[in-house]
């Protein structure tokens, strides 16, 4: 009896895979389920930086103007439609339910692909490092351009996919993934210079194999290969044209075209390698700006219009740009800085090593592992030599390559390598898949530290865990594995200077950029939307991405500040300063345009931020 049991529960075991085997699309979902479960169960989900915190306050009512479909960084489309489902449900984040849905989609989509291309455990243990590789940047640190950036490549790929392979729903597939291409170019349209490359290595790929197929006509092959091409044109065509017709119709509005315009200008000096000032003091005399003004544009304070005209920016930026290309647009620059930044051994960077191991030695050819490797290898090199070495979007490129590798390999069945057995345990196995077993295990014991929560944090005091907390989340351009693992759902870190700033009604706190822009955010839950006139009412901050927007000066209006030139508003009775580090050259900065004899009062402390009040004595005659 007992025998038996035991081969009705192997021919159960056996009867499933054969199932999920048949199956992968399902599977393919199976899997994502249960990574993604793992994940959430495990780890606190956060943004990695503030700009997709900014993007759902505007989206979210936060800035005064009700559900604002005019994101910074976003296509109108995309916000009509979040628009819509936050009216209808009031209390979530649909911008962070579509990312981490969009996230959810693409890993989905190269699981697929894996399953129906690779048979056999080999595919299992791909997907393993796969998800490995991706899950926590894609479903923990959630960041719209990393999340464009795979969206579009899965999409694409879909559509390469149902052109050149699928059998069975094939118009599926190209629909679905130009529809896929679609909301990741909404979301985020300059993340399509990281995909477009690796498709177009996965076209030429499929081109290839199509062209070494003895069974297809020379005119068959080419016509298939130049309708693939003309496809895709129109996609990649559609996708720019939306884009266009989005900001036409964003653009209808004067004020908005104008900050769109000013984007140019501050670009120049926010995206470059921030100068010394005995770099650059000379060049900045020749404007009539000394070393106040130098510190007061490069940390972002620009905002005052009569004070910085857009001319002067445009010469302010000339002098910016021209110290970072000479910084940057060097290859000694680049191999210091991916050295330094420690861009070789990013956890993705790992499992992009293993990745092209195995694909190299029993995929058919080694062309193709070496092309994305230089691919890589020369978009990391552009990045840098544009001044933008960031994480997010070097991992938005790495992500690419190991999903490129995953698509083009194949398994080469005459290689002996590949095919040459061994016996263990007595049973008869691939060399290759003990390899990859071993290769999978090694990459899943090194990850799994960073799906543990780390639950010290509880027992630390304020200062800290603040400490900690700026230690390990605050550094936005770098790989901190120990970013998955810190807990804040349970225990925020500045929770006491958000209560002071939503209770106190008399006071609008204006707050350093650098002090508070990388920090405050994290207080706030990503699942649920931000407050309603948040931003209006409670606090806001020197500069930021909103700097000069329609939507900042609304928000500066409501509270009496000069819209146009914000920085004449700070000696206000209701206007207080929320400053750790630029105090003293703010101070300088209002005495040297606004008020000669204004003087600086602390006026509290609170949670590791200091409040200030710039005021102007009585009897001055300022």
């Amino acid at each position: 009896m007992e025998q038996k049991s035991s081969l009705q529960k192997k021919g159960v075991f056996s009867g499933l895979c054969i199932f999920l085997c048949n199956r992968p699309l399902l599977t393919a979902i199976i899997f994502n389920i249960i990574v993604l479960l793992i994940k959430v169960l495990t780890l606190d989900i956060k943004y990695e930086v503030s700009d997709d915190h900014i993007q759902d306050a505007l989206l979210s009512g936060a800035f005064g103007q009700g559900n604002n479909p005019y994101m910074f960084f976003s296509n109108p489309f995309l916000g009509f439609v979040l628009k819509f489902f936050n009216e209808l449900i009031p209390k979530v984040s649909f911008y962070f339910l579509f990312m981490e849905t969009l996230s959810f989609i693409s890993m989905t989509v190269i699981f697929f692909v894996l399953f129906k291309k690779v048979k056999g455990p080999l595919s299992v243990l791909l997907s393993l490092i796969f998800a490995a590789s991706a899950a926590n940047d894609m479903y923990i640190l959630v960041q719209f351009t990393r999340v464009a950036a795979v969206g579009g490549f899965a999409g694409g790929l879909l559509v390469l996919y149902g052109f050149f392979e699928a059998k069975k729903g094939r118009i599926f597939c190209i629909i679905g993934g130009a529809v896929m291409a679609i909301f990741s170019a909404f979301l985020r349209i300059d993340s399509i210079y990281v995909s477009l490359l690796f498709l177009f290595i996965v076209f030429l790929y499929k081109a290839f194999d199509l062209y070494k197929d003895k069974e297809i006509s020379s005119k068959e092959t080419l016509k298939k290969i130049g309708t693939c091409f003309v496809l895709c044109g129109v996609l990649v065509g559609t996708l720019f044209g939306l884009h266009y017709l989005g900001n036409a119709i964003k653009y209808r509005n004067q004020e908005y075209k104008d900050f769109e315009d000013f984007q140019y200008y501050r670009y120049r000096i926010t995206d470059t390698w921030v100068p010394g000032y005995e770099d650059v003091g000379e060049d900045y005399a020749k404007l009539g700006y000394d070393y106040t003004d130098y510190m007061i544009l490069n940390v972002w304070g620009f905002g005052d219009a009569s004070v910085y005209s857009l001319d002067k920016l445009e010469k302010v930026g000339d002098i910016n740009v021209a110290y970072s290309d000479e910084l940057t647009e060097s290859p000694i620059f680049f191999m210091g800085d991916i050295a330094a930044r420690g861009v070789m051994v990013y956890w993705s960077t790992i499992c992009l090593y293993v990745i092209i191991i195995i694909t190299a030695f029993c995929g058919k050819r080694l062309l193709w592992p070496f092309l994305v490797l230089l691919s890589t290898f020369l978009l990391l090199l552009g990045f840098s030599y544009a001044g933008r070495t960031v994480y997010r979007v070097e991992s938005s490129i790495i992500l690419c390559s190991i999903m490129t590798l995953l698509f083009t390999f194949e398994p080469d069945i005459k290689n002996s390598f590949y095919s040459k057995t061994t016996v263990l345990l007595s049973r008869k196995f691939r060399i290759m898949d003990i390899v990859a077993l071993i290769a999978t295990v090694l990459v899943l014991g090194f990850h799994i530290p960073m799906c543990i929560p780390d639950n010290s944090l509880m027992e630390l005091s304020d200062e800290e865990y603040r400490a900690k907390f700026s230690d390990v989340l605050l550094d936005s351009a770098h790989f901190v594995k120990e970013k998955y693992g810190f807990k804040i759902a349970d225990r925020k870190p500045h929770p006491n200077l958000i209560e002071l700033m939503r209770s106190d009604s008399e006071h609008y706190y204006y707050i350093d950029l650098y002090t508070g822009m990388q920090e405050l955010y994290f207080d706030y839950d990503p699942w649920l939307r931000p407050e309603k006139d948040m931003y209006k009412d409670q606090y806001f901050y020197f500069g930021s991405v909103a700097m000069r927007g329609p939507d900042e000066r609304y928000i500066l209006e409501q509270n009496g500040i000069d819209k146009d030139n914000p920085y004449s508003g700070l000696t206000h009775d209701n206007v207080y300063i929320v400053d750790n580090y630029f105090i003293d050259d703010l101070l300088a900065y209002v005495r040297k345009y606004y008020a000669p004899d204004a003087e600086l009062e602390l006026i509290d402390e609170v949670d590791g931020f200091k409040i200030w009040n710039i005021y102007i004595p009585e009897g001055s005659e300022t």
